[in-house]
């Protein structure tokens, strides 16, 4: 049982309409390290399930054992700190299921390699972006029903939050998706 429970912390969750305000992926909503966060940061791994998805998945474990690390390098820490304090998240989508979520974060002309149903023998490409929030703090949050299982993508008005999205360029080294990480972090 204790072997199951160590392998809990190393998986990262989903990114779904469900979790996202639990992850602090939500503009609508705080950042999950609490009210009075102004610039909180979800990294998301994307792509259809199979070997490239894995891949980035299981690159993805392996920084996040990097933030926890009491060795970390000096050029990481903002990164680390950011994880340490919750301001900082590590999720994945399913680039096919949650394909309306994956083309409004990856809109460039390669998305049809990650998002969507495969097409022909299009090859799979998984890929990370960061979404950066921030919130202005007099702004307070309103009471909205939700209307849309995802984030309200046409009614921008209503987020507590504005959001910047920057994908990953270098995800092959896991050094390199830290130093990204850690440089995104740094220049909020």
């Amino acid at each position: 049982m204790e072997t199951a429970e160590e392998h809990k912390v190393h998986v990262h969750p989903q990114l779904r309409s469900i979790t996202a305000s639990k992850l602090g992926c939500d503009p609508a909503d705080f950042s999950a390290a609490g009210k009075d966060v102004e610039t909180w940061y979800c990294v998301v791994v994307a792509g259809r399930p199979g070997f490239q998805l894995d891949q980035l998945r299981s690159t993805m474990r392996i920084v996040q054992d990097e933030l926890v690390s009491k060795d970390i390098d000096s050029h990481k820490f903002a990164a680390a700190t950011a994880h340490k304090d919750t301001h900082l998240s590590l999720s994945w989508v399913d680039g096919e299921m949650q394909k309306k979520f994956c083309y409004y974060c990856l809109p460039s002309e390669p998305v049809h390699e990650t998002c969507g149903r495969r097409q022909n023998q299009e090859q799979d490409v998984a890929r990370i972006f960061m979404i950066r929030f921030r919130r202005d703090p007099s702004h307070q949050k309103p009471v909205v029903k939700r209307i849309n299982t995802w984030w309200r993508l046409d009614d921008e008005e209503q987020d507590l939050a504005s959001k910047i999205i920057a994908p990953c360029s270098d995800a092959n080294e896991i050094s390199e998706v830290l130093l990204w990480i850690s440089n995104s972090v740094r220049n909020k």
